[in-house]
């Protein structure tokens, strides 16, 4: 009985922290208007809005780039960086051409 008792406390707390569809969908087109979208001080996504004249500023509040967070911008030439980046996940620059 305990062990059932752990488990529906358990996912009750996933379903307070999982998003809705809609929630979801307004949460992109936030990150899209911004041009990146950054969890808590983790860089996860960055779009071409945000690149401009082939640079990227990785804002202050960034502590952590995330895997992926920058792939396939092709139009991405430089990326500047503050002292504070502490992790560059595993690819997080593949496929930039430039």
């Amino acid at each position: 009985m305990e062990y059932f008792d752990k488990f529906k406390r358990g996912k009750q707390a996933n379903k307070k922290n999982q998003m809705s569809a809609q929630e979801r969908a307004e949460q992109q087109r936030k990150d899209e208007s911004l041009g990146m979208a950054i969890r808590g001080d983790v860089l996860t996504k960055v779009y071409p809005k945000a690149i401009i004249n082939g640079v990227f500023v990785v804002p202050k509040n960034v502590r952590r780039i995330d895997m992926f967070a920058c792939a396939r911008q092709n139009s991405l030439k430089k990326v500047i960086m503050h002292d504070g980046i502490v992790y560059i996940g595993k690819g997080a620059f593949n496929d930039c051409e430039n």
